[in-house]
């Protein structure tokens, strides 16, 4: 019985090795985490979004549509939307974005890289020259709008903070 033993934990040995080498590898498999679902918004709930972040009333925003990615390293929010330009300003001015000009490269890179499954989601429809963009509270903002059609997209990123142990 004890020249089995050595030959038995040995092989147990590799063997539970081999199994935990194998599992991350499997369980990515079965789990990915990278990969990233949509989930889409009702119009109310967009609107009563929007309200909150414009600080305008509720009926102030119409033709409101939403969709959300969240992933493993941060998520994305799409928004269109019509309003008025006096809440866009009030928004504008209270998250301290910046206007920059808008080329076709920045809004294929910003607005248009990765886009939602949706087809509503087309902020080159406004033909702009100009968007307006900066960071509140960990978030990338990126605004497109035009005062004339009083249509806006808006485009919200958030990164997730990794943790360092």
């Amino acid at each position: 019985m004890k020249k089995y033993l050595f030959p038995f934990l040995m092989a147990g040995l590799i063997l539970s090795g081999i199994i935990l080498t194998a599992t991350p590898y499997i369980a990515d498999m079965l789990f990915p985490v990278g990969k990233s679902s949509f989930q889409a918004a009702k119009p109310e709930d967009t609107r009563q979004a929007l309200a909150s972040w414009f600080g305008t009333p509720l009926d102030a925003f119409s033709a409101t549509h939403g969709i959300k990615r969240q992933g493993a390293h941060g998520g994305t929010e799409w928004f269109a939307f019509s309003v008025a330009r006096k809440p866009v300003e009030a928004f504008i001015y209270h998250n301290h974005l910046q206007q920059r000009e808008l080329t076709p490269a920045l809004l294929q890179n910003i607005f248009l890289q990765d886009p939602p499954p949706v087809d509503w989601w087309q902020p080159a429809s406004l033909q702009r020259q100009t968007y307006f963009n900066g960071m509140e509270e960990g978030q990338e903002l990126g605004l497109v709008y035009d005062a004339e059609s009083q249509r806006g997209f808006l485009i919200v990123r958030t990164q997730q903070k990794s943790h360092d142990f």
